[in-house]
């Protein structure tokens, strides 16, 4: 079991949207990559339960643009995809959380044009005024989200653990290299280690 303060922690369950995990654009075509992305937010709606039973704070983090894409950078290949296919924009169906993840009250909902949720989101500031020092991530996909924001969190200073089964990518080669350097930086836990 981690010891953990939950006056002090928030659960950042990140992109599990309808559109990375079932659609035809961004999700994955075989059925064993959809049932690892399955899994991960199974895994992250143990995590949300835990967060709201002991009263640690929550963060929803979706990807989305505005129509056209201004705030996605041209040089960038994932932005000029998006574009060309059309998805992850504010208002579409797909941009949606997982019903399994979705917010609950006034839990806080950030959205992010980039791959980490700390990078030119008010996250990072709301995260300080609450007081919080240690960060559960939960997300889709690994490769992206899971470690840009663990990098970013670290480099903040913040006390950064992965859940291993609660984040996913379809092609496992990429979700274990991933998760094999995070190991370094953060800490790698289950859900099964909340108390």
């Amino acid at each position: 079991m981690t010891e953990l303060d939950a006056t002090r922690v928030a659960v950042l369950s990140m992109d599990f949207q309808v559109e990375i995990l079932r659609g035809q654009a961004l999700g994955p075509s075989d059925a064993e990559a959809r049932a690892r992305l399955d899994a991960a937010v199974e895994g992250a709606a143990r995590a949300l339960a835990w967060a709201r039973r002991v009263g640690a704070k929550v963060v929803h983090v979706r990807h989305a643009h505005s129509e056209g894409y201004p705030e996605g950078s041209p040089h960038v290949p994932m932005t000029r995809f998006m574009k060309a296919k059309g998805v992850l924009q504010l208002g579409q169906p797909g941009t949606a959380f997982d019903d399994r993840v979705a917010p609950v009250g006034d839990e806080l909902v950030v959205t992010k044009h980039t791959i980490s949720a700390l990078a030119a989101t008010p996250l990072e500031r709301q995260l300080r005024v609450w007081g919080v020092d240690t960060v559960l991530l939960a997300g889709v996909v690994t490769h992206f989200v899971i470690d840009g924001t663990a990098r970013q969190a670290v480099d903040l200073g913040f006390r950064t653990l992965v859940l291993t089964d609660a984040c996913a990518s379809a092609d496992p080669v990429q979700h274990d290299a991933t998760l094999k350097n995070l190991g370094f930086l953060g800490e790698l836990i289950t859900t099964a280690d909340l108390s």
